[in-house]
């Protein structure tokens, strides 16, 4: 819509990075560095279907929260949405879906309105073959 405000939220679950001995810090480094690559790719993905309709995110926010669902729905109350829109995180299929995944929590809990979209999975080409 014609003026909407759209905000980026990455929730990672918190690194275990805490585990090892001191004489692997270089390890450490290299997977807190990996960790926070993935949240920058993760929201960089995000961005180009938005981009290639013209729009641009006022907000892109990379967060860490144990349970993901919550900090959804804190962000959303703090932030006023009007609409929350997701992706469906699983392929576990209808299961996952009505035990507990992030994306029917926040369906239960959420003060606004929950689009949640599916990715289909890419097809096959000729040259993939």
């Amino acid at each position: 819509a014609d003026g909407a405000e759209i905000n980026l939220l990455y929730v990672q679950k918190p690194p275990d990075f805490g585990s090892e001995k001191k004489g692997l810090d270089e390890n450490r480094w290299r997977r807190e560095l990996e960790y926070r690559l993935e949240g920058e790719r993760v929201v960089l993905s995000a961005n180009v279907p938005l981009l290639r309709h013209g729009l641009l995110p006022r907000r892109q926010l990379v967060v860490q929260g144990a349970d993901p669902a919550q900090v959804i729905l804190q962000y959303a109350d703090e932030l006023g949405v009007e609409l929350i829109a997701m992706g469906a995180h699983s392929r576990a299929g209808l299961l996952n879906f009505f035990v507990g995944s992030v994306s029917r929590k926040v369906l239960d809990r959420a003060k606004c309105p929950v689009l949640i979209a599916r990715v289909p999975e890419p097809q096959p080409t000729e040259e993939s073959f």
